[in-house]
């Protein structure tokens, strides 16, 4: 008899593989007595790398391997992958010690031997039982060879050995697909990181209508972590507030769902509100993930489409150039022009009156109050005179139009295109003279915010019937100011401050402390990346007071030092000498840069100036310093 059996030879890593040593092997018989007689060992076989076989030939050792025995084979020498094989089983097997021949003494209570015939029992034997077995045919035609057939077509040595082995496939393509997809999900999941999960969209300036209420709509856009849109788990909660934590909540309209991952509401703007600055915040979840953003704006009191709309209805009904060029318009011109000349002529007359100033005798003996009636007479007649002009300019084209405003601003010092001026006051305080007055009582205010810090650059303005003076204030928070005995009003302007003007009575010298409000979003303290710009509005030479300057960032969601700021919006109100200063980040602070938007309007709302500008890297500057952004 011969025994064959395989086995792999495995690495640490459970991959087949050569010995470095040849394995040998010997045989126990009941673990005590060792033979190694007859025992032939290939190594590879087949070709295959760490597939061994092992036969032995029980004929070889007659004496050794006998019937009804137990053998066990194990390695005597071998090494894989450095490991040492001697001493390890492999396997075991028997000589005919598991089926041995039954010696039968009884059958069924009756003696077996060779000379008594056996009586089988009648459950056994009898031929009813015996024609219901089922017969070879029956069985041939049953389910039995059917599942025996299914049996046939499991998976056989053959079929398992070509099976690619561990080796094979580390050198296939297919690891070298894993690391591709594995690469694409990571880019996937850096893509997703630079998008954002939730944004809100609405107009960064609402502004108060003239009667009645404005609705502002607003877009609230939920994605997943694939960029998709996706529902929050729940409504969204908004809530709305001033920048003193004011509860605005109630200008709030319920919030809509129209589609998948958008929501919609409305914030209503009544003509009886207060300008302010306003922070609407949004939150809720996506699977139980938390998602929130702030839109940072602002509630105006001037409407910039009123007056586009009024330039629209003045412009209406005008003559267009064809009209001009075929009309008596050119010759409205020389008109124009012989009342400039007629007015020059009573302003020289007018002054050459006003100059000759009668004594007290002269006025009480002679006929000067009829000139003064005469003096009268001729503003009337100027007035009247000025009335006609703004008519006849009112029905010129826009084309020929600006040549004539030009010429009337020379005339009568009318409207003309405020500028930002290069000679402009610098940033230092202005201290207690020139436009801090000039009065017998030395009085100082300083300027704080809410936690008592002092607010450098704040303009104070005190005014009274017929007398406004102004000082900004030093790095301490103090403006200092020479007035005489009156009660006065004071008012405060700062960038990123709001201040309600009071009553201050002035009778002896005095100091003074005021706090101001902070509104609007600033970064954070400590923040060095901020400019202050003097912007100077200035008309025909003359300091234009009471024009606001609104600077709008014009960047969504940009970030300065990981500070989100949705929209931040800047305002001032020029002094007296036509100043304001408001506080900007620099441009290079930005993640993608910061461009602002100024608008300049005049005392009447109307805007002058309109411009897209970068704030350069310096800690102060002029207007004219600042570079146009594209």
């Amino acid at each position: 008899v011969i025994v064959r059996f395989a086995f792999p030879t495995l690495s640490q890593s459970l991959v087949p593989t050569t010995p470095t040593v040849n394995p040998a092997f010997a045989v126990y018989k009941n673990s005590t007595v060792e033979s190694t007689t007859g025992i032939t060992v290939t190594v590879d076989y087949d070709g295959r790398a760490g597939w061994i076989r092992v036969a032995i030939d029980t004929s070889a050792d007659p004496t050794f391997y006998v019937a009804g025995e137990d053998y066990d084979v194990i390695f005597t020498s071998g090494v894989v992958d450095g490991k040492d094989l001697t001493r390890v089983p492999v396997r075991m097997f028997s000589l005919e010690n598991r089926s041995r021949k039954t010696n039968v003494v009884q059958l069924a209570g009756q003696n077996v031997n060779a000379a008594a015939a056996i009586t089988f029992p009648v459950s056994v034997a009898s031929e009813a039982t015996t024609a219901a077995r089922p017969t070879l045919t029956q069985i041939e035609a049953s389910s039995v060879l059917a599942k025996e057939a299914t049996i046939g077509t499991r998976a056989t040595q053959a079929s398992v050995d070509q099976k690619p082995t561990l080796t094979q496939i580390e050198a296939s393509a297919i690891l070298a697909k894993e690391a591709t997809s594995i690469s694409i999900l990571t880019a996937i999941q850096n893509l997703n990181n630079l998008s954002a999960k939730i944004n809100v969209f609405g107009s960064p300036l609402l502004e108060v209508p003239d009667s009645g209420s404005t609705l502002y709509a607003f877009t609230v856009i939920v994605k997943d972590d694939e960029d998709k849109l996706v529902s929050l788990d729940a409504s969204p909660t908004i809530t709305a507030a001033n920048a003193s934590g004011a509860n605005r909540s109630g200008n709030l309209s319920v919030v809509a769902n129209p589609s998948m991952g958008r929501y919609i509401f409305t914030y209503s703007v009544h003509s009886t509100h207060a300008a302010e600055s306003l922070r609407i915040s949004v939150s809720g979840s996506v699977s139980s993930e938390a998602r929130y953003i702030e839109w940072i704006g602002a509630v105006v009191n001037y409407d910039t489409l009123t007056v586009l709309q009024q330039i629209t209805t003045d412009l209406s009904g005008k003559p267009n150039l064809a009209q001009i060029e075929s009309s008596t318009v050119i010759a409205k011109q020389a008109s124009l022009l012989e009342c400039k000349n007629a007015i020059e002529t009573i302003q020289d007359d007018t002054q050459a009156i006003i100059n000759t100033k009668p004594t007290l005798a002269q006025i009480e003996g002679s006929l000067v109050l009829a000139r003064e009636n005469s003096v009268a007479n001729i503003a009337a007649t100027l007035a009247t005179t000025l009335s006609g002009v703004n008519t006849l300019l009112s029905r010129i084209t826009l084309n020929v139009g600006a040549m004539f405003l030009n010429l009337v601003s020379m005339i009568v010092g009318g409207v003309g295109s405020p500028k930002w001026s290069a000679d402009a006051l610098s940033l230092a305080p202005t201290g207690g003279g020139g436009g801090s007055g000039t009065g017998a009582r030395a009085v100082t205010i300083t300027v704080v915010d809410s936690s008592n810090n002092p607010i450098q650059n704040a303009i104070v303005r005190l005014s009274r019937v017929g007398e406004t003076y102004s000082a900004q204030t030093n790095p301490t928070g103090i403006a200092s100011f020479s007035i005489n005995d009156a009660t006065w009003t004071v008012s405060i302007t700062a960038n990123g401050f709001t201040f309600t003007p009071v009553a201050f009575v002035v009778a002896s010298n005095t100091s003074q402390s005021y706090s101001m409000t902070a509104s609007g979003v600033i970064p954070p303290a400590p923040f060095v990346g901020l400019c202050n710009v003097l912007f100077s509005v200035i008309h025909l030479g003359n300091p234009v007071g009471n024009a606001s300057v609104v600077a709008i960032l014009e960047d969504e969601n940009p970030t300065v030092d990981n500070y989100l700021i949705s929209r931040q919006v800047t305002s001032g109100i020029t002094n007296a000498d036509g100043n304001c200063v408001l506080t900007m980040v620099q441009f290079s602070q930005f993640t993608r840069g910061g461009v602002y938007r100024i608008k300049v309007a005049d005392p009447l709302g109307r805007t002058i100036h309109d411009r897209k500008v970068k704030i350069p890297t310096l800690s102060s500057a002029n207007a004219e310093d600042l570079q146009d952004a594209r």
